[in-house]
């Protein structure tokens, strides 16, 4: 019997533990939500930086298009500012066009430097971000899946375990009750009783084989 109420004793403390494995789930719902928000994140952060290096690109086409269109415009016009002598504004027209051939050669530099300084190591690590991000993302799928099948393997023994436990209380209080009925033996001595009464026919019909034997 001292068996019996450790083990009711440990199937309350489970039947107990529940909710806090209950509150618990909720905990790791939460941390999935933190760690989903922070995929999230991480996925927008990848999409940033590639559609801020589709603008920087574009843009850097644009004003090179641009300088090198105004520096054509320039090296055309700029004879014809020089080919006459004492004109009106000829000077100002001649430092514009010298100026637009200057700003085309600037910035072809600036592009050349943008490019390599800037765009080439986004790029790079773009890159590297979205290894990293799957990488993580591969982990993490894993370990839910994993999460979830010790889960499930849990409540399955929990179940098992609770149903073991109702059987073994119905079984020691159909043993109390057979103890408590009257007759002076309880199930036991029924049993025997019982066993007793299988014997006697049996030891009777060896006792008369044995007789009819002797006389013949």
């Amino acid at each position: 019997m001292g068996n019996g109420d450790g083990e009711s004793s440990s199937t309350s403390e489970i039947l107990e533990e529940y909710p806090h494995s209950e509150h618990g789930k909720n905990e790791e719902q939460t941390q999935s939500l933190g760690v989903e928000e922070a995929m999230r994140y991480a996925r927008s952060l990848s999409r940033f930086m590639k559609d801020l290096s589709n603008w920087v690109e574009k843009h850097m086409a644009l004003d090179l298009d641009h300088a090198k269109s105004l520096a054509k415009l320039a090296a055309a016009s700029k004879p014809s500012f020089l080919q006459e002598t004492h004109m009106p504004l000829q000077s100002v027209f001649s430092l514009a066009a010298e100026q637009d051939c200057d700003h085309a050669q600037q910035t072809a530099k600036f592009t050349n430097n943008l490019n390599t300084q800037v765009l080439q190591p986004l790029s790079l690590r773009r890159m590297e971000h979205d290894r990293r991000r799957k990488e993580i993302k591969e982990t993490w799928q894993r370990a839910q899946r994993k999460l979830v099948d010790a889960v499930a393997t849990r409540r399955k023994a929990l179940l098992g375990y609770q149903t073991k436990g109702r059987d073994w209380e119905q079984a020691r209080a159909g043993t109390a009750r057979a103890q408590e009925e009257p007759g002076g033996g309880g199930a036991n001595q029924g049993i025997n009783r019982q066993l007793e009464r299988k014997k006697k026919p049996r030891g009777r019909g060896r006792a008369t084989g044995s007789r009819s034997k002797r006389n013949t």
